[in-house]
């Protein structure tokens, strides 16, 4: 493993080094259609799923008109692997003469099959080249356990090969997870086909409205699920840990407690889980025991600083947490980065509450609808300032630096620092290492 990290970026591959140097692989940004070839020779229609093979080569999904799969190598010769050029279908076969419909992700099992999803069907395509279905039927669109073309499912997604060889994969419109044997054998892993939030053990438990996650420190998941706060544990048991179904802004314990469209979540070491209530232009607290309460603001639209509910937010959209307890939101509408200390005590750390994109000091900085944010390993905030697509530095005293893009050109251009481009950048992440991802 050399630690690249490679992207699908509508008509070209990218590919970004462990020191954050992005480069364009194959294809020309912009420009669709279909030519195997060598770097910005060839040409794809939409890509979507991309999968790294053991050789170091990658399969890509060249999906909607072209409808085939693509080899390209680690020095951007791109080939076709599997499917005909612009004709659709699902006909099994040697890969030069199978066809495919809309194939959008892929993964790889240790005996080296690959394995595709595609218009309600999943595909095998075999080491020596043969085309077959493995479960599904291309066209179908349902929810049905089962074995091999009996099976259904609603636009299958994002699929993962485990240890044993089985797939897992996201069934995306039945809002299912769902297990795949390498005999083709279909069962619901968790989710149930879902009329409301359920909670339950793994297929159990129905999911809705999934959006927002944050792990604690016990190996479980908290996420919103439309307005409610749920959690699920490593053994796959979902539960619902506070507010209802419909829209409030009301404190209680646990289901009798509401949201209004919550965004970003954060929890602590106590386990306490803090929500970025965003239409109320509040953040609220969750006990371990399930009570909510209000930690700021108060209901209305405002840029005030000051103690816990007098302090006032705009459409706060994220939430990080730092080891000493302080909570960072992204206060979206508002252009700024606020702090909140474990007293509840709100103040600005950076902007001016007046969109711009000025790197500077606190009040000298400025943003425009900064929509997501994350801790580094050393203490600071990486921002997405969505709307001057790039991406900010706040360090623990404020100072605000661009480090990526440049604020006002939009696009997806290659390169380091204010050279790269991004378009509306909606969410960050960092990992152990300090890698930024968006």
């Amino acid at each position: 493993a050399t630690g690249n990290l490679y992207v699908t970026d509508a008509q070209v591959v990218r590919k970004v080094s462990p020191d954050g140097v992005v480069t364009t692989l194959a294809g020309k940004a912009g420009t669709s259609g279909f030519a195997d070839g060598s770097g910005a020779i060839a040409r794809f229609n939409d890509l979507i799923g991309i999968l790294v093979e053991a050789s170091g080569s990658l399969l890509v999904c060249d999906c909607n008109l072209n409808n085939i799969i693509r080899r390209i190598t680690p020095a951007g010769d791109v080939t076709t692997f599997a499917g005909i050029p612009g004709k659709q279908g699902n006909i099994d076969g040697p890969v030069a003469s199978a066809t495919f419909f809309l194939p959008n992700d892929l993964a790889q099992d240790p005996a080296g099959n690959v394995y595709v999803t595609g218009y309600h069907d999943i595909r095998k395509i075999a080491p020596d080249g043969t085309v077959s279905t493995l479960a599904g039927l291309s066209g179908s669109r349902g929810y049905q356990d089962g074995i091999g073309t009996a099976a259904r499912f609603a636009f299958p997604k994002s699929l993962v090969c485990n240890r044993s060889g089985e797939l897992l994969l996201a069934d995306s419109d039945n809002d299912l997870i769902r297990k795949v044997t390498t005999a083709g054998v279909v069962t619901t892993w968790v989710g149930n086909i879902p009329d409301s939030s359920r909670d339950g053990t793994g297929q159990a438990a129905a999911l809705p409205f999934p959006s927002d996650v944050a792990p604690d420190g016990s190996g479980n998941l908290y996420f919103t699920d439309g307005n409610l706060i749920r959690k699920v544990t490593a053994a796959g048991v979902v539960s619902t840990v506070a507010g209802k179904s419909g829209y409030g802004y009301y404190d209680g314990i646990a289901t009798a407690a509401s949201f209004n469209y919550p965004g970003g979540l954060a929890v602590d070491a106590l386990n306490q889980v803090f929500v970025a209530d965003t239409l109320p232009h509040g953040i609220r607290k969750i006990a371990p025991d399930g009570t909510v309460t209000t930690l700021a603001g108060n209901g209305y639209a405002s840029s005030v600083d000051g103690a816990s509910t007098s302090a006032g937010f705009n459409t706060p959209t994220d939430i990080a947490i730092d080891g000493a307890g302080n909570l960072f939101i992204a206060d979206s509408k508002n252009h700024k980065i606020r702090k909140i200390t474990p007293d509840g005590t709100v103040s600005t750390l950076a902007g001016t509450g007046v969109s711009g994109a000025a790197d500077g000091v606190g009040p000298n900085a400025t943003f425009y609808n900064p929509h997501s944010l994350a801790l580094d390993p050393a203490g600071n905030l990486v921002v997405a300032d969505t709307y001057n697509h790039v991406i900010r530095r706040v360090a623990p005293d404020g100072t605000v630096t661009t480090i990526a893009g440049s604020a006002g050109k939009y696009g997806n251009t290659p390169g380091v620092g204010a050279a790269s481009r991004f378009y509306q950048p909606e969410h960050v992440a960092v990992d152990a290492s300090g890698n930024i991802f968006v």
